[in-house]
């Protein structure tokens, strides 16, 4: 009788962990990375300033990886959204067969206690 009674609250504790689980798994899915920035060098926005620099086009190659960051990012946060939200599927799957077999456990307690009291 009494392992019957522990048993049951141990599926009742999966389903409880499976639900945190579940849960934290579709907030992670609203989080993403933010896109990186390209911040142009302050020396550049000076107004009437001119400078001459050896070095042509030298901002052109940063803007191009901030672009090509940005795709492989996108592309990241993409893939960690459809991540955590086949997690979090899982979880519910699994706390819905957990609370099924805490049920089944407790039904079970109750016919066991009919049986005896007969």
């Amino acid at each position: 009788m009494r392992r019957i009674w522990e048993s049951s609250w141990i599926w009742l504790g999966f389903a409880v962990v499976f639900a945190a689980l579940g849960s934290y798994h579709f907030w992670a899915a609203t989080q993403a990375t933010p896109p990186l920035e390209f911040h142009p060098r302050p020396i550049t926005q000076i107004p009437g300033l001119q400078i001459t620099m050896q070095i042509a086009g030298i901002d052109q190659p940063i803007r191009d990886f901030t672009k090509e960051f940005n795709t492989y990012l996108q592309q990241q946060n993409s893939r960690a959204t459809q991540s955590n939200i086949a997690s979090a599927w899982g979880y519910v799957v699994a706390f819905l067969a957990a609370l099924l077999c805490f049920f089944r456990e407790m039904s079970a307690q109750q016919t066991f206690k009919r049986n005896s009291a007969n």
